[in-house]
């Protein structure tokens, strides 16, 4: 299970993050502040800054971290290898791929 907690959390995230760990189910927060209570009560932490100049908090650190998740887990899923591994699509890789590409000809 994935918490969010950009400055005080919600209770219902609070809730859902012990009701995982009561399960035995694995949690990450993702949280602006080292003292959340979501971010205590998970497995593993990300932190992000949402410090700005400006009088509104900044959340593009947050997106970052969601988008760079959400990647890793599609290249999980596809199979995408690491990049000293090359890119992996079907049964071609980049040592291996066709000269005009993966399209059809």
């Amino acid at each position: 299970m994935i918490g969010f907690s950009a400055g005080r959390p919600h209770p219902l995230v609070v809730r859902a993050i012990k009701l995982a760990r009561h399960r035995r189910a694995p949690t990450v927060a993702i949280a602006d502040a080292t003292l959340s209570e979501v971010a205590k009560l998970a497995d593993h932490r990300l932190y992000y800054s949402s410090n700005s100049p400006t009088f509104v908090r900044s959340h593009s650190a947050l997106l970052s971290l969601v988008q760079a998740l959400a990647y890793a887990v599609y290249a999980r899923r596809v199979g995408v290898r690491r990049p000293d591994q090359g890119f992996r699509l079907g049964s071609h890789t980049l040592a291996n791929a066709p000269r005009g590409g993966f399209g059809r000809r």
